[in-house]
């Protein structure tokens, strides 16, 4: 119906690029005020609201891994093998994020598993893992590096934590301090998890909102490529709310860590240069990261050498 579409255009731009954003999105009545400027009755759209809610509330979920290196190749299929068993994952986006030749385990991909699409990039941009025109049709998004193993339970608990609070970044990615004049390891009272993270996809058209434009061009020049902390600036900035850990299982290949960006010897220093540069453009201050539980059943979960039940 008319009132229908019109909401729902309301919901997909208007909110997006002011600070406003997703305050109000789900559960408070304050969301009403985003009607305003159509006119309509609260009463007419009031049913479309409601369906908005719970499909975030029973959002199913897309997961994205972007890689670079032929070497990472068995990593990404043995993250995309347990991702596309979980029921609650409705697609798993590859992105063979070069120009150069696709290594034929990432192309079988394609072709392996229904849920599973493989996307080729001309650029190696990590900005390319948050494009708002990748096939993302769920409410949830989880962005995995290329050299990390989770299991089940890592999914069921990071979609249990989005779903009861869409409006954060949630990560089980290990803790850093990140301010203007420091770059440095902290899993006491971090400010920025690292991407290991799950997130509303609306995020995705915020990181690509035309007045950051300069700031994801410095994330391609810059040294580090300090995507994750500018999206992280970005999302807490427009929303108001810190990013959220959790405890899940997970394991990183330390070999191939070390291979990548990770490896770099200036890897801290040109962290450190990217925080004060990215912060200084925003005029921003990353909050201190919230801390919360997550309760998972595991009794059917294949149990690994390094599994732990979540508590």
């Amino acid at each position: 119906c008319v009132y229908t579409t019109k909401i729902v255009i309301l919901f997909e731009s208007t909110i997006l690029p002011g600070d406003r954003y997703l305050k109000e999105y789900v559960i408070t009545n304050e969301i009403y005020s985003f009607l305003e400027p159509t006119g309509l009755n609260v009463s007419d759209v009031k049913h479309v609201l409601h369906d908005l809610v719970v499909d975030r509330k029973n959002s199913q979920l897309t997961v994205i891994i972007a890689s670079i290196d032929a070497r990472r190749s068995e990593a990404v299929q043995g993250a995309v093998n347990t991702a596309s068993k979980h029921p609650w994952v409705q697609k798993i986006i590859v992105i063979w994020n070069t120009p150069n030749e696709m290594p034929d385990k990432v192309r079988r991909l394609n072709t392996s598993k229904a849920n599973v699409e493989v996307i080729q990039r001309q650029n190696s941009s990590l900005n390319n893992r948050y494009g708002p025109n990748l096939p993302v049709h769920t409410g949830a998004v989880m962005i995995l590096d290329d050299d990390i193993e989770i299991n089940n339970a890592t999914i069921t608990c990071a979609l249990n934590m989005y779903r009861a609070d869409p409006l954060r970044i949630h990560s089980f990615g290990d803790g850093r301090h990140v301010s203007r004049t420091a770059y440095i390891v902290d899993n006491k009272k971090p400010n920025f998890l690292l991407p290991r993270m799950i997130f509303d996809k609306s995020f995705l058209d915020a990181y690509y909102q035309q007045e950051y434009a300069k700031l994801r061009e410095y994330v391609d020049t810059q040294k580090a490529h300090c995507d994750d902390i500018a999206f992280a600036s970005i999302v807490t900035r427009l929303t108001g709310k810190p990013m959220v850990k959790f405890d899940s299982w997970m394991r990183t290949n330390k070999t191939l860590s070390s291979a990548g960006l990770t490896g770099s010897p200036s890897r801290f220093k040109d962290r450190k240069e990217c925080s004060r540069d990215i912060l200084d453009m925003l005029n921003w201050t990353l909050p201190p990261v919230e801390y919360r539980k997550c309760f998972v059943e595991t009794k059917n979960v294949k149990k690994t050498k390094n599994h732990k039940r979540l508590k």
